[in-house]
């Protein structure tokens, strides 16, 4: 079950952030800002995983991106499983 919603639930304030500082990280040429939380969708696994489309930009270029990223909270564990630039037809 995937609950949908941007404003129903709590998006950690710091997972964006750490959502950029991941994807950085993994390729230091990725210039990454992060601008904002477009949607965001929570599913309950063993912890939490988050659905989320951002706006960042990249070289001054504001473009969408979609992510996943796995939390456990009590044991202070976040996994970026995808991350790619949101496909627009």
């Amino acid at each position: 079950y995937v609950k949908e919603n941007t404003t129903s639930f709590e998006v950690s304030p710091t997972l964006c952030f750490d959502l950029v500082f991941m994807v950085c990280f993994l390729d230091a040429e990725f210039e990454l800002e992060y601008v904002a939380l477009v949607s965001a969708k929570q599913q309950v696994v063993s912890g939490m995983v988050y659905y989320l489309e951002i706006e960042a930009s990249s070289g001054g270029v504001k473009k969408l991106y979609e992510a996943r990223i796995w939390e456990k909270p009590w044991s202070n564990f976040k996994s970026l499983q995808d991350f790619k630039e949101k496909q627009i037809p």
